[in-house]
């Protein structure tokens, strides 16, 4: 065997076992996302996007961002569950829903949470439009977001320019939750 046919074979060889490293480096870092960022609540969660028009790796961001994924989170201000819904809100939603049944302890059963949870999302959707105002509805109140819609300094073009908002909490909310969305869509 030639001289130059061995180095041939030497770096071919090298890049073989380079690429191997590349795909196990690639698949070990997807494996660590995945268990990052889980899906939970399959069932659930496509049921009631399904229903009320939304995407399911939209639902499980905010999810992960409220509970991570925890049927029993409660916040400081009160909200519960997995969608962390407020008690004002679930009262809202659910006279809408037209719900005899559920109370606000409720909010504390996966499912309820989720169905108050997405309902509240579709309505925020119809009225506000795009993702980034959905959430600034959902953790600023809708009123808020409508707001910001109107003022020209904050809003473009119906989107609520997210380094404009005035709340920094809401600000790192929308940054966080679109980050995880994105990764989601991404893995899923």
């Amino acid at each position: 065997m030639s001289r130059s046919l061995k180095i041939i074979l030497k770096i071919a060889a090298a890049l073989v076992i380079a690429a191997i490293l590349v795909g196990l480096f690639v698949y070990s870092q997807r494996l660590y996302l995945k268990k990052a960022y889980p899906i939970k609540y399959t069932e659930i969660v496509e049921k009631y996007s399904e229903e009320y028009e939304l995407d399911p790796h939209f639902v499980y961001a905010i999810m992960r961002t409220e509970s991570d994924f925890t049927p029993s989170a409660q916040s400081s201000v009160g909200a519960r569950g997995l969608m962390q819904v407020t008690e004002a809100t679930f009262n809202w939603v659910k006279s809408r829903l037209k719900d005899n049944e559920s109370t606000f302890d409720s909010m504390y059963d996966a499912e309820t949470s989720v169905k108050y949870g997405v309902y509240l999302l579709s309505y925020l959707k119809n009225t506000l439009g795009s993702e980034q105002n959905i959430l600034c509805g959902y953790h600023a109140g809708v009123n808020r977001a409508k707001g910001w819609l109107s003022d020209l300094e904050i809003s473009q073009n119906g989107e609520i320019i997210v380094e404009k908002i005035p709340y920094p909490d809401t600000k790192q909310y929308v940054q966080k939750v679109m980050k995880t969305y994105n990764i989601y869509k991404k893995l899923y």
